[in-house]
Formats: structure tokens, C-alpha cells, sequence
């Protein structure tokens, strides 16, 4: 008798219309849960430079344009990291406003968090009911 299983670590993830695949191995679980910290590094190499402190009012067309490209890095590296090299690119032709893309980004990232904490439950409620299964089996052995 041969047992096989096959078994993935993607988790699917589907942008308006576009498939793309979060390799939830442990190795990117732990880039998931500091992506933030990941993005600030990666940002810092490439002189990125964020002023939240302007008021609207005062804000120019420069520094709307600088805001929103420096958005647009974030949305990047972030994409990038998540759901692989190119993504961004792919997401922004689809809906090309970084403030929307952005939006996306904070939707798979809570959703990856979701599924992965979903995932969890449902492993320890399988584990649960195997463990039961076996013990009632047991004593019904144990009858006998």
C-alpha cells in the first residue's frame, strides 16, 4: 500500500481578475508578519524619504507628485514581497491609482492574515477530533 500526498503552500489570491500565489512556508509567514519592517529597509537603501507632517493646504503639485511616488515605492516593495517580483506592475496597470493599490495591498495583507490564522484553527480542530477518534476507539478496544 503506498500513501501519497500532495500538498501546496499557496495560498491563492485573486486581484481584479489576476491570479497570483502567496507561498505561505514558514520562511514567508515570518516576511508577512514584519513586512513593514522589510519595506522601511528596503525603502531606506533607495533614500526614501517620508513627511507626513504637511498640511493639506500647503501641500504643491511637487509634493503631491513626491507622495505619490513615494507611495508607489511602498506599494512596490510591498507587492513584490508578498506575491513576487512584477506584481505591482500587473496590479497597478489594472487600476492605476497608487491610493487604490495601496488599498489592495492592505486587503491580501489582512486576508493572508486570515487565512493563515484560519488555518491554524482548522489544524487544531482536526488534531482535536483524530485525538478523540483514537482514544474513543481505544476504549471501545479496551471493552472487549
Amino acid at each position: 500500500m503506498a500513501i501519497k500526498i500532495e500538498q501546496s503552500a499557496d495560498i491563492p489570491v485573486t486581484i481584479n481578475s489576476m491570479e497570483f500565489k502567496f507561498d505561505s512556508s514558514d520562511e514567508n509567514i515570518k516576511r508577512l508578519a514584519n513586512i513593514d519592517e522589510i519595506i522601511e529597509k528596503k525603502l531606506s537603501k533607495s533614500d526614501f524619504k517620508q513627511n507626513a507632517t504637511e498640511e493639506i493646504e500647503r501641500v504643491t503639485s511637487e509634493e503631491i507628485e513626491e507622495g505619490l511616488k513615494n507611495a508607489g515605492l511602498v506599494a512596490k516593495v510591498g507587492f513584490d514581497e508578498i506575491l513576487g517580483k512584477g506584481s505591482f506592475e500587473k496590479i497597478y496597470k489594472s487600476c492605476p491609482s497608487i491610493l487604490k493599490v495601496l488599498d489592495i495591498f492592505t486587503a491580501v495583507i489582512d486576508g493572508l492574515y486570515e487565512e493563515i490564522k484560519d488555518t491554524g484553527k482548522r489544524m487544531e480542530q482536526n488534531q482535536s477530533e483524530k485525538a478523540q477518534s483514537y482514544l474513543k476507539a481505544k476504549k471501545a478496544k479496551a471493552k472487549k
